[in-house]
């Protein structure tokens, strides 16, 4: 068919925008032993930067701000990635549990400074602290299955620096799910580049998902029109799909879009 060689370039232009990898977190220090050393860094100059690394890690514990500064943690975890796997005292975290993280950061920027961060999802459910102050959630964090409300929802989150040393500090449960924690970067930035990543993010997924529904209901209408050629039903059905599979993995926007139209869907 004519139409093969666009359907080929759109996918040829789905996986090089997949694989891009995010231009605006282009710093890549890291955490070392829970703390990030971010007195060079320019946040004018260099726009976001991802918060990877080593940040402290406190299982079965959810810690504040206060309770922190007088324990050690169980472990250092490697962010970005799920805890199961971590071991403790000889033995592996299962994927379902709750946990608190924490990362110290240092800065040269003058108190109150306005920065901002861009979590994206943690499993299955999180509250995020700067110092002792809640600046974001989803869902409801809870240390038995049956309380916790699991929530999807990236967003992007924004504070004034309390100090120059400040600390992020991360509640996470998961009962829903097989595997648990802290899956993706985080970045952070001035509150202009943050909402720039969040819209570029946001845009670059519509584009995909309007794509792939767009080819996928235009192979359904050629199977309705010539029942014959059964490989325009199969095909319409690969990228309806990936176009749901993106979502899940990606920003949600099919889960927003069927809120603001008041359809029922499942938050997790």
């Amino acid at each position: 068919m004519r139409f093969s060689k666009g359907f080929f370039l759109f996918f040829i232009l789905i996986i090089l925008l997949s694989a891009c990898s995010d231009a605006y977190a282009n710093n890549k220090q890291e955490a070392e032993n829970g703390v990030l050393d971010l007195r060079d860094w320019d946040s004018q100059l260099y726009g976001t930067i991802q918060l990877d690394g080593q940040w402290e890690f406190y299982w079965s514990q959810f810690l504040t701000h206060k309770d922190l500064q007088n324990v050690k943690p169980d472990l250092f975890a490697t962010i970005p990635e799920s805890w199961d796997g971590y071991e403790i005292d000889g033995i592996n975290l299962p994927g379902q549990g709750y946990a608190t993280y924490r990362l110290h950061i240092k800065t040269n920027l003058p108190e109150n400074t306005a920065l901002g961060l861009r979590p994206y999802v943690f499993s299955s459910a999180y509250k995020l602290y700067i110092n002792q102050t809640l600046v974001a959630a989803n869902g409801e964090v809870a240390v038995v299955p049956g309380e916790e409300i699991g929530e999807y929802k990236p967003q992007a989150v924004f504070f004034n620096v309390p100090a120059k040393e400040f600390d992020i500090i991360i509640q996470v449960s998961n009962f829903q799910y097989a595997r648990g924690g802290f899956w993706y970067s985080m970045s952070m930035g001035t509150p202009e580049k943050i909402l720039d990543l969040h819209d570029t993010l946001l845009g670059k997924e519509l584009f995909l998902i309007g794509g792939l529904l767009v080819i996928a209901m235009f192979n359904l209408a050629i199977y309705i029109l010539r029942r014959e050629l059964k490989y325009a039903l199969y095909f319409s059905g690969v990228c309806l799909f990936m176009a749901i599979a993106l979502d899940m993995v990606g920003q949600y926007v099919l889960v927003r879009l069927s809120r603001a139209l008041g359809i029922p869907c499942a938050e997790t």
